[in-house]
């Protein structure tokens, strides 16, 4: 039993530790371990094909009676599970059928609550479940310098680089993950010779030059990086308490067979990426699959009718979630 236990919370560590983009550390961005844009979360999930909701004549119920290995077994109010709607009915063989319906908190209490209540304990700023028509994204608030690396200014504008500087050229040393500089493309070892046409030579101080720009400007660099002459231009931004905090996720929909949930990208912010082929973080999205699809399988109502009813299908609306049971 406690050999069990301890494969459970090792598989909720690597879910976390997925949520968490496994990204930490000067110079590893998602770019760098091979991860493409692929667009935005709106586009993604607009193309994962939807089937409209079941609807459910049934009676309308005040109380859910659940069995899940996971999870506290027994009798609740819908309210308790944060439902917002539950109703149940007897198909043309006599076998029960529910509808379940979930608004954003509500199944929010559901997942902390009910599905990773461990997942709470873990040191990191919260995971929370954003529902989208046509899917969700499971987030979490990680610390891309946990080791206090980049050391600026509050309220500052910023690049989000370190970097030594000679007569004639910058020298970039390190990116700030997921920085402006690191959103941009610039990357380790890039030589900076000119900042929006001026020579380096003129510039007596790097973060001075940035300073004197406003959060939001947009800067042009030539930098020579592998002996060819590029421009990168760089969105400025400005460094508050929590710039070392980003949202990452998975974005996450349903398969074909509606009842599945398969990871569809990591998102940082809206815009998606690529999941990675290999590395720890491709084998804790596998893990963190494998998690996920044990739990929806567990789940089982066997009340208040007759009979018990695994996850048939699940459907995501503009107003939430719909998830059916037969």
């Amino acid at each position: 039993m406690h050999r069990k236990r301890s494969r459970i919370l090792a598989t909720l560590a690597i879910a976390a530790a997925l949520l968490l983009g496994l990204i930490k550390g000067p110079g590893l961005a998602l770019r760098a371990v091979g991860m493409k844009p692929q667009g935005t979360i709106q586009t993604t999930l607009a193309a994962i094909p939807t089937t409209a909701p079941e609807a459910s004549t049934g009676r309308s119920l005040d109380t859910i009676e659940i069995a899940c290995l996971r999870c506290r077994s027994g009798e609740y109010s819908v309210q308790e599970l944060g439902m917002i709607q539950a109703t149940g009915r007897l198909d043309v063989d006599g076998q029960p059928v529910y509808r379940l319906v979930f608004d954003e908190a509500g199944f929010n209490h559901l997942y902390s609550t009910w599905l990773f209540p461990a997942l709470r304990e873990t040191p990191f700023r919260g995971i929370w479940l954003d529902l989208r028509d046509g899917g969700m994204v499971a987030y979490a608030n990680t610390n891309v310098d946990p080791d206090g690396y980049y050391h600026f200014s509050p309220d500052v504008t910023y690049m989000g680089i370190h970097h030594q500087g000679t007569d004639q050229a910058i020298e970039v040393l390190d990116v700030l993950p997921l920085g402006p500089a690191d959103r941009a493309g610039l990357k380790v070892g890039d030589v900076i010779h000119k900042l929006d046409g001026d020579s380096t030579a003129d510039v007596p101080s790097l973060p001075d030059w940035t300073r004197a720009h406003a959060p939001g400007d947009v800067v042009a660099l030539t930098v020579v990086r592998e002996g060819q002459e590029i421009v990168v231009e760089i969105e400025l931004g400005i460094w508050e308490q929590d710039s070392r905090w980003h949202d990452l996720g998975l974005v996450l929909a349903p398969d074909a067979t509606g009842a599945r949930l398969v990871h569809k990208g990591l998102s940082v912010g809206k815009d998606v990426y690529s999941l990675p082929q290999t590395g720890s973080l491709a084998t804790a999205i596998v893990e963190a699959q494998h998690l996920l699809d044990d739990l929806l399988e567990q789940f089982v109502v066997v009340g208040p009718l007759k009979g018990e009813t695994h996850i048939d299908s699940i459907h995501f609306t503009e107003d939430g979630l719909v998830v059916v049971m037969r």
